[in-house]
């Protein structure tokens, strides 16, 4: 009852902090809360990071071949950022694409460029072997690497959590 309790808090907590950002027909969504509510409340997301907070991007539909490059224009830049900490949930992929990895490879060089990092939620055994693989997971760094659990959300919570303390 405690855990279940303590989760829920979290659960809200989550909700009434961050910013969650999706990626739905070619364009991203940003999404806040509504200070009235716990629902999300959609809203253009903007074209650039801002400094010292914590982004969370869900891609939905593939992200192989054609339409990783769209997933890329659509990436908030950081150019003019620092200590920004984005947040991609992968939940319920079995495989990533070896052109949305060359994405991945190419916004981890450019957020570490400008000071900020790239972290990783609801990753699942099989595309953890291909970041191992492939040498990104040493890119992205261990601890920024949130696996999935049967707790939908807990490798958010976790990785946000860990986002906020790390660019603050």
């Amino acid at each position: 009852m405690a855990c279940s309790a303590r989760l829920h808090k979290s659960t809200a907590d989550f909700l009434n902090i961050i910013k969650i950002r999706f990626r739905v027909d070619r364009r991203i969504i940003g999404s806040d809360l509504d200070s009235g509510t716990t629902l999300p409340i959609e809203h253009p997301a903007p074209e650039e990071l801002q400094s010292e907070q914590v982004n969370i991007l869900v891609p939905y539909g593939s992200q192989f071949f054609a339409a990783a490059p769209v997933f890329e224009e659509g990436l908030p830049k950081a150019d003019n950022t620092r200590y920004a900490a984005v947040i991609l949930v992968i939940r319920g992929r079995k495989e990533l694409g070896s052109t949305f990895l060359g994405v991945l490879e190419r916004y981890i060089k450019n957020l570490k460029t400008n000071d900020s990092k790239l972290m990783l939620a609801g990753i699942s055994m099989e595309v953890r072997r291909q970041l191992v693989d492939t040498g990104l997971l040493q890119e992205i760094g261990r601890e920024n690497v949130y696996m999935a659990s049967e707790l939908i959300g807990e490798s958010i919570l976790e990785a946000n959590e860990a986002g906020k303390k790390w660019s603050s």
